[in-house]
C-alpha cells in the first residue's frame, strides 16, 4: 500500500493517512464479519438494517466534516466510525440472539472454524483484487488525476452492485441449507441481471447530467467511463449470485479459482488497454474481467451440478416430515 500510494500521489503516503487507512481496513473487516454472522443465522433483514445504519451514520459524519472544512483524514475516520458502529451494535444483537445465547462452545471450536474458513480466503482475495485493483492500477499507470476521474466514474456502478449482492446473500444461505434448486438459481440470476441492465441503461442516460452536477464540471470527463462501468455491472451481476451459490453448495475451491481467474484477467487487460485507451480502457478491462469470472463460475456449476444433492436433501427432509410419529 505504501509503494502504490507513493507512486500515485505523495500525499497519500503520509503516515497519518496510512494509519487512518489501516484503521478503516480493520473496522471494515470486523463489520463484514458481523454482517456475515447475521446472514449465516438466516437474519439477512438485520444485516440489511445494520448496513443501512452504518451508511447513514457515515453520510451524516462526512457531511458535518465537509461543512467544517476538514480534510481527507477526517473523511477516512468517518467511514471507520460507520463500520465501528455497525460492528458494536451487531455484536450486541448477536449476544442477545437466542441462536447464540444457547449455543455451547465445544473444545477446539474456534480452531475448527478458522480451518474451515481458510479455503475461502483465496476466493475472497481474488474477488477483492478483481473488484478493486483496477482503481489502483489506473493511478499507478496514469497518475492521481486519472485515478480521481476513475473513482468518480466507479460510484454509480457501485450502487448497481447492491442489487445482486443482496440477492447473493439470500442465495448463499439457501444453497448452504440445500434448499436452492437449479430453477430458482437461474430465475434469480436472470431477474437480477435484467434489473441491473434496466438500471444501467437509466444511469448511462443520466450520467452526462448527474456527474457534473454532483461532483463538479471538472469531473465531466468521467461520464464516458461511468457509462462503460455501468454496463460492466451487467456482466458482474450474475457472478455475484452464482459465486455465492457455489460457496453455499460447498464449491469453495472453485470459488477461489474463479477469483484467481478474474484477478489475472484484470491485471492483463488493464496493462493492455489502459496505456492505449486511458480510463475508458480500464472500464473495458473491468467488463471483460467480470464476463470471464461469470463464465468460469457458470461452467463450474454446470459441470458439478450441486443442486442435485440439494434435491435429494429436500426429498429426504420431506419424507422425515411426512413420516408418522414413532410410538412406544
Amino acid at each position: 500500500m505504501v509503494v502504490f500510494s507513493h507512486r500515485v500521489d505523495r500525499q497519500l503516503s503520509d503516515p497519518v493517512i496510512l494509519v487512518c487507512v489501516a484503521v478503516l481496513g480493520v473496522t471494515m473487516f470486523f463489520s463484514n464479519q458481523v454482517l456475515d454472522c447475521f446472514n449465516a443465522l438466516h437474519q439477512s433483514h438485520r444485516a440489511a438494517r445494520l448496513n443501512a445504519l452504518g451508511a447513514l451514520s457515515t453520510a451524516i459524519l462526512n457531511l458535518l466534516c465537509w461543512i467544517a472544512g476538514f480534510t481527507l483524514t477526517a473523511a477516512l475516520l468517518c467511514y471507520a466510525a460507520g463500520f465501528a458502529l455497525r460492528t458494536g451494535i451487531g455484536l450486541i444483537l448477536l449476544h442477545r440472539a437466542p441462536e447464540t445465547r444457547h449455543t455451547e462452545e465445544g473444545p477446539g471450536g474456534q480452531l475448527l472454524m478458522l480451518s474451515a474458513g481458510l479455503p475461502l480466503m483465496g476466493g475472497n482475495l481474488g474477488q477483492l483484487v478483481m473488484l478493486r485493483l483496477d482503481q489502483v492500477l489506473v493511478g499507478v499507470l496514469l497518475g492521481s488525476s486519472a485515478a480521481g476521474i476513475y473513482a468518480v466514474a466507479s460510484i454509480p456502478a457501485g450502487v448497481l452492485a447492491v442489487v445482486s449482492s443482496a440477492i447473493g446473500q439470500v442465495v448463499l444461505a439457501e444453497a448452504a441449507r440445500g434448499l436452492l434448486s437449479k430453477g430458482a438459481l437461474v430465475r434469480l440470476t436472470l431477474q437480477a441481471s435484467g434489473l441491473t441492465l434496466a438500471l444501467a441503461v437509466t444511469g448511462a442516460a443520466l450520467a452526462p447530467w448527474l456527474l457534473p452536477l454532483l461532483f463538479g464540471a471538472e469531473f465531466s470527463d468521467s461520464t464516458r467511463t461511468a457509462q462503460v462501468l455501468l454496463f460492466a455491472q451487467v456482466a458482474l451481476a450474475p457472478f455475484l449470485i452464482l459465486n455465492r451459490a457455489a460457496v453455499g453448495y460447498g464449491m469453495v475451491r472453485w470459488s477461489g479459482l474463479t477469483g484467481l481467474a478474474g484477478a489475472v484477467t484484470l491485471i492483463v487487460t488493464v496493462l493492455l488497454l489502459v496505456p492505449q485507451f486511458g480510463v475508458v480502457g480500464a472500464g473495458g478491462a473491468a467488463t471483460l474481467t467480470f464476463a470471464v469470472a461469470t463464465t468460469v463460475t457458470a461452467v463450474g456449476l454446470a459441470v458439478r451440478r450441486p443442486w442435485a444433492h440439494g434435491s435429494e436433501h429436500q426429498r429426504a427432509r420431506g419424507r422425515e416430515e411426512s413420516a408418522p410419529p414413532a410410538t412406544m
